[in-house]
């Protein structure tokens, strides 16, 4: 959340590990240095979904991802791939109060979560959970050139032959330029992708996370529970 760039030592502590403000134009900036950057897109208001809100069952997990599609634009200006990502036991490492629903509005204006929850013996320790990182093969975007763009010796697209170590990685492929040597393609300055294009690529990565989640939950112990995307 922005809110902890606010408080100094913990803005340190974050900057130490590596984490970044979650807004859009730091997260671009990071992209096109070639950074690979992994992000949790249900943010706060996701910590609010789950048992016991109500309507929501103790067999459900929840990826708040409707309504969040500022990534799938990032990706498909800057010709990087997404990755889905589930980690089973997330959720069970703390527990919560269901507090009213003013409240979580007011977590949400203010960018902060505020929640009361607890772990081991009353206090913020979480739980010892077992976690199980599920990672889903790299998604590609589309190599489609932008409307009116002319295509340049510099220009390199994605291709289904590209390495995936490459892919995950976050910087695009390498190719060869005979006048300029090495080059990789950056996405398109101010090129502004279709709302159909990124409602089409949002939709491949909702139902792979989902195709992630459903491949390993037996493996976990969770093959009575589902994934709700909301």
């Amino acid at each position: 959340a922005s809110v902890t760039t606010k408080i100094p030592l913990l803005r340190h502590i974050i900057g130490w590990i590596g984490g970044i403000e979650a807004t859009g134009k730091v997260v671009d900036a990071c992209l096109r240095r070639g950074e690979t950057v992994a992000l949790a897109p249900g943010g706060i208001a996701e910590m609010f979904w789950g048992f016991p809100r109500p309507g929501c069952g103790p067999d459900e997990e929840f990826a708040l991802l409707n309504s969040r599609k500022g990534f799938v634009r990032l990706a498909l200006q800057n010709g990087l791939p997404l990755v889905p990502v589930y980690v089973f036991g997330n959720t069970k490492l703390l527990k919560r109060v269901q507090l009213p629903q003013w409240l979580e509005a007011l977590s949400l204006a203010l960018r902060a979560s505020l929640v009361l929850f607890w772990g081991r013996w009353g206090t913020p320790v979480p739980f010892r959970v077992p976690l199980l990182y599920a990672v889903g093969a790299p998604l590609l975007p589309s190599a489609r050139r932008p409307a009116g763009h002319r295509t340049r010796p510099q220009d390199v697209w994605w291709g289904l032959e590209a390495p995936v170590a490459a892919l995950v990685g976050g910087a695009p492929a390498a190719a060869t330029n005979a006048q300029s040597g090495p080059v990789l393609w950056r996405g398109y300055p101010g090129w502004e992708p279709s709302n159909l294009e990124v409602d089409s690529f949002h939709k491949r990565f909702c139902d792979a996370l989902v195709d992630v989640f459903d491949a390993h939950k037996e493996s976990y112990g969770w093959g009575h529970k589902t994934l709700r995307v909301v």
